[in-house]
């Protein structure tokens, strides 16, 4: 397994441990694009025959969804509901 696949895995570990201690939804909704930022990085990471275009793109819009929009999004709503 590659060293940064397993920093990432540990990482990824340890904002799973501090999201169920965080008792804020904002602070949540930030360790929650952190993990959509590793996750996205995966795939880059993981691909073996090098890079293509298309897993470029990919993995752009990977991170682009899990690590932005959606944290944006989720913090626009929290905003909206108070």
């Amino acid at each position: 397994m590659n060293a940064f696949v397993e920093i990432i895995s540990v990482a990824l570990l340890i904002t799973d441990l501090v999201l169920v201690i965080s008792g804020r939804l904002l602070h949540s909704i930030r360790w929650v694009a952190i993990q959509g930022i590793l996750l996205g990085l995966l795939p880059l990471l993981l691909h073996e025959s090098g890079f293509g275009v298309q897993m470029l793109i990919l993995a752009v819009i990977n991170l682009s969804v899990k690590g932005i929009l959606l944290p944006l999004l989720l913090i626009r709503a929290m905003r909206k509901a108070d």
